[in-house]
């Protein structure tokens, strides 16, 4: 894992994340930031019969291997196979029940499988420690209640935690994941990241993930100078604000970036073209779903 130009530190308003290190260098635009390869990682829906579950590599289905024993995992060859073996091994007897969850349970069922038998994994000094798991905010959802009852009618009762310890895996689980890409920008997976899940958000970010295969390369967008915060964007910029709010509810805060709190920023965003003048045309500010502009004076 790379993590040398940057530090942790405690913010008031944000809690933990990370900075360019106050007594270092500026991190240059382009610099690679973090590389991290999953805790743990699970393919999307619809993924599952042309993708290699070990480098995540496209194949054709007729040509991936599959695990003899569970007849779901696949591979691109042995190598991918051996590679996997130690991970898949604690999972393969459940994997086929496992497969048939949701994405986010699928992700949260293989940690589980994989904790099962690594126990100093779990706990104050295991690798997921220091993730927020929205525990006080989960506690009165109904919907958390419905999620671990699916899940644990798919994977092996002797896995399952204590309660306590289970909510607080859904938490780290559900709000610290990152959607794996491919080279085209589709979506094909999720996967765990501790060390860049640090990253706090800001809509006016300064650093981008890219991925090869289930490894993460976190790189700076622009120059980020020594003490400066380190954040991505976990949404779709392109958005106006009250849509950015409104996606990043699910990680329970309401964002105060820059770009939030730029009150004509949307409007800047949904502006057009004149076509008399040339010049720029804001929306009217209508709060209806028709968008209306407000009148060029050139045009009679």
């Amino acid at each position: 894992m790379v993590r040398e130009h940057v530090e942790t530190f405690l913010s008031p308003d944000k809690g933990r994340g990370l900075r360019c290190k106050k007594n270092g260098p500026p991190i240059k635009a382009g610099t690679l930031i973090i590389e991290e390869e999953p805790y743990c990682f699970t393919l999307l829906e619809g993924q599952e019969e042309e993708r290699c579950h070990y480098c995540l590599e496209e194949q054709s289905p007729e040509l991936l291997l599959t695990c003899p024993k569970c007849g779901i995992a696949k591979y691109c060859d042995e190598d991918c196979q051996k590679a996997a073996h130690r991970e898949h091994l604690s999972e393969c007897g459940g994997y086929r029940r496992l497969m048939k969850l949701p994405f986010h349970l699928r992700l949260l069922a293989r940690i589980l499988y994989r904790q099962s038998t690594r126990k100093y994994e779990q706990g104050a000094l295991g690798p997921l420690c220091d993730l927020c798991p929205h525990t006080e905010e989960l506690k009165d959802s109904s919907e958390l209640k419905i999620q671990l009852e699916k899940l644990s009618r798919f994977v092996n009762e002797d896995i399952l935690p204590d309660r306590a310890q289970l909510e607080s895996l859904y938490g780290k689980t559900t709000c610290n994941c990152f959607a794996i890409h491919n080279l085209d920008l589709r979506e094909i997976g999720v996967g765990l990241y501790p060390q860049a899940a640090m990253i706090n958000h800001s809509c006016k970010s300064n650093c981008v993930s890219t991925f090869r295969g289930p490894t993460l390369q976190i790189r700076a967008l622009v120059d980020i100078q020594p003490g400066e915060e380190v954040c991505y964007s976990y949404t779709e910029k392109g958005n106006v604000t009250h849509e950015r709010r409104d996606e990043l509810r699910k990680y329970f805060f309401e964002c105060q970036c820059p770009h939030c709190l730029d009150i004509d920023r949307d409007a800047t965003m949904k502006s057009v073209k004149c076509p008399s003048c040339q010049g720029q045309v804001k929306p009217t500010g209508s709060k209806s779903l028709t968008i209306r502009y407000y009148t060029c004076n050139v045009i009679s």
